[in-house]
């Protein structure tokens, strides 16, 4: 009961900044802020999409576990409907490997479906805020298990999840332009809830940017360095790696990212 009241703190206080921040935005003519990356590895950006923009990214992920590897192939879809809102779509698929050989590996497919409400700039001081969420719906599914482990799906475990969440973020202009975000936000997933954190920072540097993350939630936790190059007009690629910091966690994480932007 403490969490839950808890977590409706949190969204309830991002609705009235958001809602807040309203009027300012829509009588100012501000400068647009300056985006350093279009996409991080595993927290999400406050950058929203312009009005009639389009962005497609690939991001296939290395994830070795205890007993498991997996590999995450997903590919998204975003379009902005204004300069504030955006909307996105997203497909993925986990194929997962018993590297002992002593269970068997499982296959899941899922696509999402988002949205995402920013305002940039507030009061003219280089402080943004986002408000979004995402459904997702498991298409097909059968998780990875040991042998020992051929247990029934748990209890709450479910075809559909939920994330709801809150950006906060900053451009720190006399620290090189550093950025530095905080998301907050909760899965639900039949009837069960997990909260998470991500929290880091954006260093760009010409021609590209470094990230760093702090990524936690009630099950995992992992800091995740990682790099990004802008290429031609419109491409950009960034290197990951997570490491994970308890014992639920996957030891690490290989991620890449290829964006387009138009």
């Amino acid at each position: 009961m403490a969490r839950s009241k808890f977590l409706s703190d949190i969204f309830a206080g991002a609705f009235f900044l958001v809602l807040t921040g309203l009027p300012a935005s829509a009588d100012e003519d501000e400068d647009e802020a300056e985006e350093p990356i279009q996409e991080l590895f595993q927290s999400g950006v406050v950058f929203p999409q312009d009005e009639g923009e389009i962005q497609l990214s690939f991001f296939p992920r290395f994830n070795r576990g205890e007993d498991f590897d997996r590999w995450d192939l997903g590919a998204s879809f975003e379009y902005g409907i204004t300069d504030s809102l955006q909307v996105e779509l997203e497909l993925e698929e986990t194929i997962s490997r018993d590297r002992e050989g002593f269970g068997r590996g499982g296959s899941i497919g899922g696509i999402g479906f988002g949205a995402q409400y920013s305002l940039m700039n507030l009061g003219d001081a280089g402080i943004h805020a986002a408000i979004g969420g995402e459904v997702e719906v498991r298409f097909h599914g059968e998780e990875a298990e040991a042998d020992e482990g051929d247990e029934e799906e748990e209890e709450g475990e479910s075809d559909v999840e939920a994330a709801p969440y809150f950006i906060l973020a900053a451009d720190l202009t006399g620290l090189g332009g550093l950025h530095v975000f905080t998301q907050v936000g909760v899965e639900f997933e039949g009837g069960e809830e997990e909260a998470f954190v991500n929290v880091g920072g954006i260093i760009p540097f010409a021609g590209g940017a470094v990230t760093g993350e702090w990524n936690w939630s009630e099950e995992e936790r992992y800091v995740t360095p990682g790099v990004v190059f802008a290429l031609a007009e419109g491409w950009e690629v960034g290197f990951g790696a997570a490491i994970g910091l308890n014992d639920d966690a996957d030891d690490y994480r290989l991620l890449l990212n290829v964006v387009f932007e138009k």
